[in-house]
């Protein structure tokens, strides 16, 4: 319905526009008996100005819900306290399949192993921690045993090892070894010199059938028996 109708006796109170003349969008203040209009000169009535759907509420023209198109809206014009509050640890994302609207995404304090989990730095890490190989047995130093005699340590894990492996560690430079230099052992050899490596849920284990013996360093070649003087047999194990 038009606020101002044919024959209606109108009074123009002020006029805010360029010397020119009224254009689209000029505001007129006008008096209809007592009651005042102050609209824009696009119309006087509902409906979409400029971009914008608008409603006449009480004399007055309102924007419409959903009523503001977003050309409308000036780039960085809406400053973060006019956004929705949040809750801690939420951030606003989108973990569901295709493109929709936005949704609060959490900030998983625990990490699982589901993929579509956001974590903090700490949940990964603890994640990290405890991951594959994180529990681990390392053994003391033993001595060398004889030859064919099996040398057995319990490796105390609550199940059997995922990896493991026994190493000589030199204790007194020898053949191009220096201290604490350590040399992998177990399940190689020929039918002279056989070492073999084995674990089970409690034990892990060596034994070699003719003494133990690595490559001598420093290129002159050959091998060497191992003997505790110079070395030790440690064992490691991980979950």
């Amino acid at each position: 319905m038009s606020l101002i109708t044919d024959n209606t006796q109108i009074r123009l109170i002020s006029e805010l526009a360029p010397a020119g003349g009224l254009v689209s969008n000029d505001l007129l203040f006008l008096e209809r008996g007592s009651v005042n209009y102050n609209q824009t000169y696009s119309g006087l009535v509902a409906g979409l100005v400029d971009d914008v759907t608008t409603n006449l509420v009480g004399n007055k023209i309102q924007v419409k819900d959903n009523g503001i198109k977003t050309a409308k809206i000036q780039n960085n014009a809406v400053s973060l306290p006019k956004l929705a509050t949040i809750a801690t640890d939420k951030i606003i994302g989108r973990t569901t399949a295709g493109t929709g609207n936005v949704e609060l995404v959490t900030i998983e304090q625990t990490l699982n192993n589901n993929t579509n989990t956001l974590a903090s730095s700490n949940a990964i890490k603890s994640y990290v921690d405890g991951a594959l190989f994180a529990t681990s047995f390392e053994s003391s130093e033993q001595n060398i045993p004889a030859n064919d005699i099996e040398l057995v340590v319990q490796h105390g894990l609550s199940s059997k090892p995922k990896l493991w492996f026994v190493v000589a560690r030199c204790i007194a430079a020898q053949y191009g070894y220096a201290n604490d230099d350590e040399v992998t052992l177990g399940d190689f050899g020929d039918a002279s010199d056989l070492q073999s490596v084995w674990v089970n849920v409690n034990d892990i284990g060596i034994v070699a059938d003719d003494g133990m013996r690595i490559a001598k360093r420093g290129g002159g070649g050959g091998s060497f028996k191992l003997v505790s003087g110079n070395w030790q047999i440690v064992f490691y194990a991980y979950l």
